[in-house]
């Protein structure tokens, strides 16, 4: 139980890792975006080796917030791009 707790908390952790990455410009949202399918097979992948059971009710209750933290992602890097660009234009213009 402590293991399947850990790695869903590591799970939750990573909307503010990809924030940060988008935000030194490490990681783009585009390429995020354009790779989705391929992070679902990913996250399934995950879902099942970190459930403890083969109950695929359980694997789906571990993938489903997986799934919304990815797109969650996604749209939090695109608010970094955002706050990123505006900053370069602000330095630009003094």
């Amino acid at each position: 139980m402590t293991g399947f707790l850990f790695w869903i908390g590591i799970t939750f952790e990573f909307p503010l890792v990809i924030y940060g990455l988008t935000l030194m410009g490490i990681i783009q949202p585009e390429s995020l975006f354009k790779y989705w399918r391929i992070a679902v097979i990913v996250i399934a992948v995950l879902a099942s080796a970190i459930t403890p059971t083969t109950d695929p009710v359980n694997m789906a209750l571990v993938m489903g917030p997986m799934i919304l933290l990815y797109f969650l992602n996604i749209g939090l890097g695109y608010l970094a791009l955002v706050g990123r660009r505006r900053k370069a234009q602000a330095v630009e213009t003094t």
